[in-house]
């Protein structure tokens, strides 16, 4: 392990605010969701025109049956976010510490300007960097998750070896299947939001990057 400088790095100052940032984004998702079906029911309430119960039946009906499209569709978005974020920022760290280490030229045998979340993973392993990651294999659920909405749509049996994936959501607390798609809870989203966190701080406490990250709770929700 690298020797921890406690000035504040220019670099980990940056993504702690994207961090943030992300968390923000994430709470303001999860609370629209609850928002949307307030108002959508408070508005069905506005239309009673004499037949009030008959309205309202009748709207909480359609609520119920098409309720869960637009739920799903907004935590897909999380998933798609969290990855994005953790793709380009990990690409970003990759070129940092390459310009910070020119030695490393030695073990790779490309510049890290296009990294996948792989390369960028095989890219921080090299021995002689002593980056020891633990967040690795909950990475690697969030990128089988990301694949599936963005080339499936959340269709299972859309993407390729689904059955990984089906193996993956049943070991995976926070994660379901219902019709052939890919469900996301809350506490998945959170506890991988937490997950990009410590492996971020992992890295730059082990590659000397000032101190860290600071103490970062995931953004509580907002008092009604």
């Amino acid at each position: 392990m690298n020797m921890i400088d406690d000035t504040p790095d220019r670099f980990a100052c940056e993504t702690d605010t994207e961090l943030r940032m992300l968390g923000r984004y994430i709470r303001a998702v999860e609370m629209g969701v609850e928002r949307i079906k307030e108002e959508e029911i408070a508005e069905i309430k506005c239309r009673g025109d004499g037949d009030f119960m008959e309205n309202f039946n009748q709207g909480m009906d359609h609520i119920i049956a098409h309720g869960e499209a637009i739920p799903r569709i907004l935590k897909y978005t999380q998933i798609v976010a969290l990855y994005s974020f953790l793709e380009t920022r990990l690409g970003l760290l990759c070129e940092e510490t390459h310009c910070r280490r020119p030695e490393l030229d030695q073990h790779i045998k490309t510049q890290p300007s296009k990294n996948t979340v792989k390369e960028s993973q095989v890219f921080l392993s090299i021995p002689s960097l002593n980056c020891e990651i633990t967040q690795w294999p909950a990475i690697e659920t969030l990128g089988l998750l990301r694949n599936c909405v963005a080339h499936g749509n959340g269709w299972i049996e859309r993407i390729q070896k689904p059955e990984k994936l089906r193996n993956t959501i049943s070991s995976v607390h926070g994660l379901d299947e219902d019709k052939g798609r890919i469900v996301v809870s809350e506490v998945y989203i959170e506890r991988t939001y937490r997950s990009i966190y410590t492996l971020f701080d992992e890295a730059f406490h082990n590659l000397g990057f000032g101190p860290g990250l600071m103490p970062n709770e995931f953004p509580p929700k907002a008092a009604n």
